[in-house]
């Protein structure tokens, strides 16, 4: 037992300030995510799913936007050596925010001169449509702050500006809405949530550091474009697609039936997320002993990525199967009893997401041998598979009820995924002899000298 402790005392003291200091950033967004997570039953007693469905449509939008209001450029911000660069490339992401956000105004506009909210069946939703704007606008600069404050390793405002969103969802939508269940108060509560972040993040900007933002030459803003032209062209891509394959199905389910539908799935699909932590942490530690593997032995990728694929369906298939056989159930005891359907979409849905957390945690080699492309081109046709699920709801008259669609839909996400493992087993099969070739004579070239 001593030896076991000294070892995590070393371990705790050999550990660097940056594997700390993620580590906070790390805790502070898991506390955040269970407090969430635990204010779901209360919120689902206190409003209907018609309500709830409203708000679930509206963060669908705003986390649609979230990966493309700056274009992306936020995630660059880290990057250079020079401060002066890094606040170059925060006030380029500024100013795209602004533009997009010009863009998503006058696209809002136009709409109130049109029927589109009527023929999307959206009609609900275009009473917040304003809203987007500023939850666009907000939800925009926290991801620039939170850049910057990355780039200068303030880790520990980093996590607490995310942990703040937590409590003050929660209390907006349980306190306020007890007392006024609309989703007026829904919406708002997430709005809120991420103005106290930006509030929290501004107010930390010492004297030093809004000295260093002053540095930044917004001038610039077209060179910066032009420099990294591929990487806004291919990265803003690849988050937009992201983004819109998981939060258009919550959309689609409105526009196909109506708001309720939407919350009953988005619920379903909530009770997933945790699943998402294990996946990302799975996938950081994936790219990193497969860029090893690839460096030293090659040949055995595809013997790791199998492993992967069937320890991660062994971990995941007691809960899943629980959640398949009695999901409607324990959707009504913990949620309430207006949402045992939600549970039953779980159920529909249950293998589905087991396999999308699988296989997204464990095909990360399109990553490791820089075959991206490759994940763009998936990612399309995933949307383009969602998109097919509910053409039946939309088109077919006996297609009426919302489980046929959750069938459908589960259908074509397994059948996404399944591509996506081929093209893992296909990529592995073409890029591997060129990595072993290149070992071998890098071997070769030593042995020589």
């Amino acid at each position: 037992m001593k030896r076991y402790r000294d070892k995590v005392i070393d371990l705790f003291r050999n550990t660097d300030k940056f594997s700390h200091q993620a580590a906070t950033v790390v805790g502070w967004t898991a506390i955040s995510q269970i407090i969430m997570f635990l204010g779901i039953p209360f919120v689902s007693r206190i409003f209907t799913p018609e309500a709830f469905g409203v708000y679930a449509v509206y963060a669908a939008v705003i986390y649609i936007l979230n990966g493309v209001v700056s274009l992306g450029c936020e995630l660059l911000i880290p990057n250079p050596s020079s401060d002066e660069e890094g606040a170059t490339l925060f006030w380029v992401s500024i100013i795209n925010l602004l533009l997009v956000t010009i863009v998503i105004s006058i696209l809002l506009l136009i709409s109130n001169y049109t029927a589109v909210w009527e023929t999307l069946n959206l009609t609900a939703l275009s009473h917040y449509q304003w809203l987007i704007v500023f939850g666009a606008v907000a939800i925009g600069l926290r991801n620039c702050l939170l850049y910057w404050f990355t780039r200068i390793r303030r880790f520990n405002q980093v996590g607490k500006a995310r942990f703040l969103q937590a409590p003050v969802i929660v209390f907006v939508q349980v306190g306020v809405g007890y007392l006024y269940p609309h989703p007026d108060v829904l919406i708002i509560g997430g709005v809120l949530s991420w103005l106290i972040s930006d509030i929290y993040l501004l107010m930390k900007l010492d004297g030093e550091q809004r000295k260093l933002l002053r540095q930044g030459q917004a001038t610039q803003y077209f060179s910066v474009l032009q420099s990294n032209k591929a990487f806004f062209s291919h990265t803003t891509s690849s988050l937009f697609l992201l983004n819109l394959s998981n939060y258009l199905p919550t959309i689609l389910f409105a526009i196909s039936f109506d708001p309720a539908v939407a919350a009953l799935y988005a619920l379903a699909y909530q009770a997933f997320s945790p699943l998402d932590l294990i996946s990302n942490a799975i996938i950081q530690l994936y790219i990193g002993e497969g860029n090893r593997i690839v460096r030293n032995h090659p040949l055995q990728l595809k013997t790791f990525y199998k492993k992967m694929l069937v320890g991660l369906s062994l971990i995941t298939i007691v809960p899943i199967t629980i959640a398949a056989i009695w999901g409607g159930p324990i959707f009504g005891f913990v949620f309430g009893a207006k949402w045992y359907h939600a549970g039953v979409y779980a159920q529909i849905m249950a293998f589905a997401m087991m396999m999308r957390f699988v296989v997204i945690a464990a095909s990360q080699n399109l990553a490791v041998l820089k075959k991206q492309g490759l994940n763009l081109a998936w990612s399309s046709i995933y949307i383009v598979l969602i998109l097919a699920a509910f053409i039946p709801a939309n088109l077919l008259a006996g297609f009426t009820k919302a489980e046929y669609t959750i069938v459908l839909l589960s259908c074509m996400m397994m059948l996404s995924y399944f591509i996506l493992v081929l093209l893992n087993f296909g990529v592995i099969h073409r890029q591997i002899p060129n990595y072993v070739g290149s070992n071998n004579n890098g071997f070769r070239e030593q042995a020589e000298s």
